[in-house]
């Protein structure tokens, strides 16, 4: 899902009724998000994220930020994407325009129900791989890594030895791709990497994502920790996302203590904002829980940074609510819906 709203396009001038002259000002933000199924399952009715801060230069001082939900905003927005545009930035007494007024203008581009982008689609429907050639190229990928065709470097793991292309892993990881481009580094002498830190499954995990994009829902439940760890050491940010958004997606109040640490010793931002969440939304019972007060003992700065954490989302919660009232700018979509939105 793609939101293409920073880039200053020419000044543009109006006249209004009254004669006054307007400069419109254009500024523009691509906000890509991955997983967005995932992160509808994450993130319940009322939850948001945020886009990160997009001006124009030619008015540095008007900020603005999207606000989506989706999950939709309010209770009767349930399964509808609820986007909100928010200026910030200047102080109340600053305004847009000498009436207080803004003028806006919002392009939307979204595939109609039912259309569908395929092999039979016509010329320009190439934007993307349909889906019968994704999982080809899935499918052609681990055909490639299993048989080990034209390999040309190894992965050791205690006594156990995988074979992969250096191609691929460069193409995921600058930490890869930096060892085997490096004369004087052994991993490019050898073609050789040896993982001390690790077991054979959690790297057989590893390489399956790196070619084929996804790793097996029940590995992923007894691996996603071990992996988000190699993910971490080796800067594969895709990988990193996909572990730290399975680990969310199975928050609870027996594990959300150990999850807080593992968010914390991978520097896992994701899955932290969402124990953060998950410890507001369950106060009562987390705080019950015999796991979170040993970590208290244990981990006393960690477990008062959280609650930091919890109160001022607290506090942005109710900051949006106020700002997004039925005066504010709001659009909901079907989740069904492709779409890309332009602001300007």
């Amino acid at each position: 899902m793609t939101y293409d709203t920073s880039r200053s396009s020419p000044s543009q001038t109006m006249v209004s009724k009254q004669s006054t002259r307007m400069t419109l000002v254009t500024s523009k933000l691509e906000w890509s998000i991955q997983n967005f199924i995932k992160l509808t399952q994450l993130l319940k009715n009322g939850r948001a994220m945020m886009s990160k801060q997009f001006f124009s230069p030619q008015a540095p001082k008007i900020l603005w930020e999207f606000h989506l939900y989706p999950s939709g905003k309010r209770e009767e927005d349930a399964n509808c994407i609820s986007v909100f545009l928010r200026q910030v930035g200047m102080e109340l007494n600053e305004v847009v325009h000498a009436d207080g007024s803004i003028f806006l203008v919002c392009e939307l581009e979204f595939l109609l129900p039912g259309v569908k982008v395929g092999l039979e689609s016509p010329a320009g429907a190439n934007r993307g791989l349909s889906y019968p050639q994704e999982l080809f190229l899935r499918a052609a990928n681990r055909e490639m890594w299993q048989k080990e065709l034209f390999t040309d470097c190894e992965i050791q793991v205690g006594t156990k030895s995988f074979f992969a292309h250096r191609c691929v892993l460069g193409q995921h990881s600058n930490v890869f791709r930096s060892m085997f481009a490096q004369s004087i580094m052994l991993e490019a002498k050898n073609r050789k990497l040896i993982i001390t830190d690790a077991d054979p499954l959690q790297v057989h995990a590893m390489l399956e994502f790196l070619y084929t994009g996804s790793i097996c829902l029940d590995q992923m439940d007894l691996l996603a920790e071990g992996v988000l760890c190699l993910a971490d050491k080796y800067a594969i940010v895709t990988l990193k996302l996909h572990c730290e958004l399975h680990l969310a997606s199975k928050l609870s109040v027996a594990n959300v203590p150990q999850m807080v640490v593992v968010a914390d010793a991978y520097f896992a931002s994701v899955l932290r904002k969402e124990c953060v969440r998950f410890v507001g939304d369950n106060v009562s019972a987390v705080f019950r829980n015999d796991q979170w007060k040993e970590l208290k003992q244990s981990h006393a700065e960690l477990v008062s940074g959280v609650l930091e954490e919890v109160l001022m989302d607290q506090e942005d919660l109710s900051s949006v609510d106020a700002c997004s009232s039925d005066d504010g700018i709001e659009n909901s979509f079907d989740l069904q819906d492709s779409h890309k939105m332009r602001s300007s």
